[in-house]
């Protein structure tokens, strides 16, 4: 049986050329959104690891000031334990005897106190704090009309030690500086004063040491 194909050429030709177009349309969508998906891959993980940048400056930032927060918190309560010490300290005569006692270790046979005292002499008064009391003693209750107000005072004690004296020679005085620092009771000594002078109708090296607690 013969067939005849009375679809004209072109029509076929250009129904053959739309179906190569799409193939290679598709194709070349495929290929687009292949190559598109790594880019955008790489944006979103750039965009990723800029996000995580700044959080870690952030972070970084945040960790400093804890660091600087922590180290002032530290300090004020090394601060607040020396306190605590040196007010136990003058609150104790036991405590004063070993200090002189101490002070007498330290001193080179080659040199001699002539005055010990603190700076200042008396303990100063410190800052007052005012707070009212209530009349009552029963938890949870009210104040009463009656209240009273109540007045606490903090004494500050002297925080330095003058020491005085005479020396053969200045080495005795730099070595009684040096004993007086491997003690690690006081946080600062200072050389005041120095110079030569007749002690005991002999020239001696007078010296003034500030010590401070």
């Amino acid at each position: 049986m013969t067939s005849v194909n009375l679809i004209p050429s072109a029509l076929l030709f250009g129904r053959a050329r739309g179906r190569r177009l799409r193939i290679w349309g598709g194709s070349a969508a495929v290929a687009i959104v292949l190559v598109g998906i790594p880019c955008a891959l790489d944006q979103v993980r750039a965009a990723q690891a800029e996000s995580l940048r700044e959080e870690l400056a952030v972070l970084s930032v945040e960790e400093t000031s804890f660091r600087r927060q922590l180290r002032e918190i530290d300090r004020e309560a090394k601060h607040l334990a020396s306190q605590t010490e040196r007010a136990r300290a003058l609150r104790s005569k036991r405590a004063w005897s070993k200090l002189l006692t101490l002070l007498g270790a330290c001193l080179p046979e080659e040199a001699w106190y002539t005055s010990i005292a603190t700076d200042p002499v008396s303990p100063l008064a410190g800052r007052s704090r005012r707070r009212v009391a209530p009349a009552t003693a029963v938890p949870g209750q009210p104040t009463a009309a009656g209240a009273r107000e109540t007045k606490t005072i903090t004494i500050d004690a002297p925080r330095r030690l003058v020491l005085k004296g005479f020396a053969l020679e200045y080495k005795h005085v730099y070595e009684l500086i040096g004993h007086l620092k491997a003690t690690e009771v006081f946080t600062e000594i200072e050389l005041l004063q120095s110079g030569v002078e007749t002690n005991r109708d002999v020239p001696a090296v007078r010296f003034e040491l500030a010590c401070d607690w």
